[in-house]
């Protein structure tokens, strides 16, 4: 900590670049395949905006070296939330539609169980008419 970083100018640039792509990756909603605009226009600002105010040194390639190595830490950390957060999505979603799979079968069950209940019925009172009929057959007839 003893040595010269170079202009505190610099730092600060850093610094504020750093912060507008940390800002960008953690808070905007902006999706990763057009999120590598921001790092990269940042760096490409900073060494630009470098190279022509300040003089050139180790401290500045050093800067810009920083910068971009930031900038990409920060856009594969933001890559890496993206995937988790589609999987997460597309599992909640493969979720809700086998749960509305698993009602419209609940409710189709239901409905059949109902048919199958009405036709119980229906050949139960066909049974109790056949045997009511048997028997006054069986009044009028001694075959029977």
């Amino acid at each position: 900590w003893g040595g010269s970083m170079g202009d505190t100018t610099e730092v600060w640039s850093l610094l504020g670049v750093n912060l507008i792509t940390t800002v960008t990756f953690f808070y905007l909603p902006i999706r990763t395949a057009l999120s590598w605009l921001v790092p990269l226009g940042g760096a490409t600002a900073f060494t630009i905006t470098s190279a022509m105010l300040w003089n050139a040194g180790s401290a500045q390639a050093l800067f810009i070296v920083a910068v971009t190595a930031l900038a990409y830490v920060g856009w594969k950390g933001s890559l890496r939330i993206e995937r988790h957060m589609r999987s997460k999505w597309r599992a909640i979603k493969l979720v809700e539609r086998s749960e509305s799979k698993i009602e419209e079968q609940r409710a189709s069950i239901q409905t059949k169980e109902e048919e199958i209940q009405e036709k119980e019925l229906e050949i139960k009172q066909h049974t109790q008419a056949v045997s009511l009929l048997q028997r006054v057959a069986g009044g009028f007839c001694d075959t029977l």
